[in-house]
């Protein structure tokens, strides 16, 4: 097989019996971030990742009054994760208020709409995340929701 070019954007090269079917492939997904920034140094650190969770990502977009057609990168602070915290509880609590309180949202590479295992196991590790593992110190540290697709 010929040698492939490999970059950033190298995801997956297939090759089956010795023909190089394709010898690289972009591999486009909408991936979330929760970031840190520290307020002294600028040093960024991913502290939670979301795929395809497009009901995470229209509910910052509904908060905030933005384009959904627009790139994200939005400062947040603990009482907006507070204010999504409570609107998975309602949901994961009565599923009936999906549709209200934590839509899903179309779009390019956005992923499913559908209201199924996938949509309800992103809410219940989100606030796994937000209720357990979550650490933020305002004083020295910008937040961040922001997004790359």
């Amino acid at each position: 097989m010929d040698q492939c070019e490999t970059n950033e954007n190298t995801q997956l090269a297939i090759t089956t019996k010795g023909f190089s079917a394709v010898c690289s492939v972009r591999l486009i997904l909408a991936i979330y971030h929760l970031q840190t920034e520290n307020k002294q140094t600028g040093k960024v650190v991913i502290i939670h990742s979301w795929r395809k969770a497009n009901q995470i990502r229209d509910w910052f977009v509904r908060r905030f009054d933005l384009d959904p057609n627009d790139q994200l990168k939005i400062a947040i602070t603990r009482d907006d994760l507070e204010a999504l915290t409570s609107d998975i509880e309602q949901v994961l609590a009565s599923h009936a208020l999906a549709l209200e309180l934590l839509p899903t949202a179309s779009g390019f590479f956005f992923g499913s709409t559908d209201y199924d295992g996938y949509y309800f196991e992103v809410l219940r590790d989100t606030r796994h995340f937000l209720q357990k593992e979550f650490t933020y110190n305002s004083d020295s540290e910008n937040l961040y929701y922001t997004e790359w697709w």
